[in-house]
Formats: C-alpha cells, sequence, structure tokens
C-alpha cells in the first residue's frame, strides 16, 4: 500500500511538471498584439491543420515582382492561425486559396 501512495504522489508530480510545457507552448508574449504589419505576396501554401492553420507566401513588391532576399531567394514569409476547423467555421478555406 505504500508503495501505491507514493507511485501517486510521483505521478501526479510528473503530470504537473510535465503539463507547465504545454501550457507556455501557447503564449503569445513574443508578440505585439497592438502592431500591425501589412505586406503583398503571393500564397505559395495553404497548410490545414488541426492545431494551427499555416499560410506560406512568397512577398511581392509594388509591381507584383518577387522580393528577392540575400540569398538570390523569393523572401518567404508564413503566418499561423487558430485550427483550420475553427477558421472554417468563419468562412475560410482552401478554396479561398485557390485561382
Amino acid at each position: 500500500m505504500k508503495n501505491l501512495s507514493v507511485v501517486s504522489i510521483l505521478s501526479g508530480a510528473a503530470v504537473v511538471l510535465f503539463g507547465l510545457p504545454a501550457g507556455a507552448h501557447h503564449s503569445f508574449a513574443m508578440y505585439d498584439m497592438e502592431a500591425t504589419t501589412t505586406v503583398t505576396g503571393k500564397i505559395t501554401r495553404f497548410i490545414p491543420g488541426p492545431n494551427h492553420a499555416q499560410i506560406l507566401f512568397s512577398l511581392v513588391d509594388e509591381d507584383g515582382n518577387d522580393v528577392i532576399g540575400d540569398d538570390g531567394n523569393p523572401v518567404i514569409w508564413g503566418i499561423e492561425s487558430g485550427p483550420a476547423v475553427q477558421i472554417a467555421r468563419q468562412g475560410v478555406t482552401v478554396a479561398h486559396f485557390v485561382q
């Protein structure tokens, strides 16, 4: 019985300790929620996901030409949203990104 109590205590402690990083995963502390940035680009990929949907796009200049980075390749940015199911409920689907 004593061993069962020790196992229960250690199991409970492990759940608490290992659960902390999972909660920190969804922190928005690194973002300035007051700032707005506007960029123009061509969507190269839409990745619907169960946890986060992603949109990858290449930046374009005022004339619609690719912005080229120092490495000679187009500059690619990405954004991450909520789950694909959540944004689909708001009316955004893969069909919005297909020409």
